[in-house]
């Protein structure tokens, strides 16, 4: 009797046992049914707690503007109101945010900041401003990293004050659930050094609000061409070390020769403006393609958002697109292309290049130095060409002279020039040139 009874109990225990496993199973079962009614064959993917480099146009531009307004009204003007207009308005900052005095001033700084930061500094409404002030409002971002959470966005942003080059760490936290966020100044350390705050939602009030900033094909490429230039124009030397290593050793050589050429041509620099843009997309990057109004390239190779290596020619680094071309050409094709090159180099100023192009011989009777064949070109040429081919003539072996017509690209003259150009065709894409004068 003793040993029937521990049996039944044995066999009650296993009966228990296979039913709770069977009902794990059941609800494994369920929770497989019920993600895949949702993901319609789609991969999965999972929140990663580990921070990225942000590759998110919207969740980017958003967080830079939540920034920049935040310096914007630090260091806004509230009693010298006629130096704080907004571009293109008759309405003050200040007036558009509603601001009239140094306490809205501080009231709207207390609430961006984050409850933490806050609280670590014994930061309060009226001192708010004292201990902001030296912060720079003139920055650019360097970086941006992301530790992306399903309700929190921790954004966290490396800037260079463009005063100072000091560079600072700040982190933007969006809570997209209430669309709020916060601003934390930060200890600059590395990013992979950066550990994920205990953030669970950003309290909303009246100043801490945000839209997202959602940017088209053609407002980025405006974004990549305004950035070069801007820093073209107050920071020349950061710009050459943007330029593609190659590109730039050989075109320009040092930075001397850079920055030569950038002051020669400065008022030309202050005056571009984008006409248009291409846009191709590669595994590793994505390329813009700008087109100023003088019809020189300015050639963007994105490897991440505001990251970018530039080229301004296609002529110094010749293209694989230009060499399958120039491949399959005929030989007088193969003189208009190179003609082509050599009106690129004379609208870019690019004198170095171009007299390199002369045929030896020729300089030596004509032009001994490059100054005087600057000098020929500025007389012959307008500053920016639009050519025409008018006829051609092969005169030896793969030695061809056209007849170009020459117009003003700026239409500010409106006379046509003929020139005679002489072009001998070498190996391996090679080409040198004279006039007929």
């Amino acid at each position: 009797m003793k040993y029937i009874k521990s049996f039944i109990l044995v066999f009650i225990i296993i009966i228990v046992a296979i039913i709770i496993i069977l009902l794990k199973l059941n609800d494994k079962q369920v929770q497989d049914i019920e993600l895949s009614t949702y993901d319609n064959g789609a991969d999965l993917t999972e929140l990663s707690t580990e921070i990225k480099e942000v590759d998110n146009i919207p969740l980017y531009f958003t967080a830079e503007l939540c920034l920049k307004d935040f310096f914007k009204t630090l260091h806004m003007e509230i009693e010298n109101m006629e130096d704080d207009y907004i571009e293109g308005g008759e309405i003050s900052y200040s007036d558009l945010i509603g601001v009239t005095n140094e306490t809205d001033r501080n009231t709207i700084l207390y609430n961006i900041l984050s409850s933490k930061y806050i609280y670590e500094n014994n930061i309060t409404i009226n001192n708010v401003y004292n201990h902001l002030i030296n912060l720079n409002s003139d920055f650019s971002v360097k970086k941006m990293y992301i530790i992306d959470g399903e309700r929190i966005k921790e954004m966290y942003a490396y800037i260079t004050e463009n005063q100072t080059t000091n560079e600072l760490l700040y982190r933007i936290t969006l809570d997209v659930d209430s669309k709020t966020y916060s601003i934390e100044p930060m200890e600059m350390i590395r990013y992979d050094k950066i550990v994920k705050s205990d953030i669970q939602k950003v309290e909303k009030n009246d100043y801490n609000t945000f839209e997202y900033v959602n940017l088209t094909d053609e407002e980025m490429a405006k974004k990549y061409f305004n950035d070069y230039k801007n820093n073209l124009l107050n920071n020349p030397s950061k710009t050459y070390n943007i330029l593609d290593k190659e590109y730039r050793e050989r075109r320009f050589g040092n930075l001397e020769n850079y920055e030569k050429y950038i002051e020669e041509n400065k008022e030309q620099f202050e005056n571009i403006i984008i006409k248009k843009y291409l846009i191709n997309n590669y595994n590793d990057y994505i390329e813009y393609v700008c087109q100023d109004q003088y019809e020189n390239l300015y050639i963007f190779n994105v490897s991440s958002i505001m990251n970018y290596e530039l080229k301004l020619d296609t002529y110094t680094i010749i293209t694989d697109t230009f060499k399958e071309e120039y491949e399959k050409a005929s030989n007088e094709k193969r003189g208009q292309m190179n003609i082509d090159k050599f009106i690129q180099m004379i609208n870019r100023q690019d004198y170095k290049t171009s007299y390199n192009c002369i045929t030896d011989s020729f300089k030596n009777n004509y032009f001994d130095t490059q100054e005087e064949f600057e000098k020929y070109v500025k007389n012959e040429f307008f500053s920016y060409n639009k050519f025409e081919f008018k006829s051609c003539e092969q005169k030896g072996n793969n030695v061809y002279v056209y007849n170009v017509q020459l117009t003003d690209l700026t239409n500010e003259n409106k006379g046509v020039r003929d020139i005679g150009i002489i072009i001998r065709l070498n190996n391996d894409f090679d080409f040198d040139m004279s006039f007929v004068i």
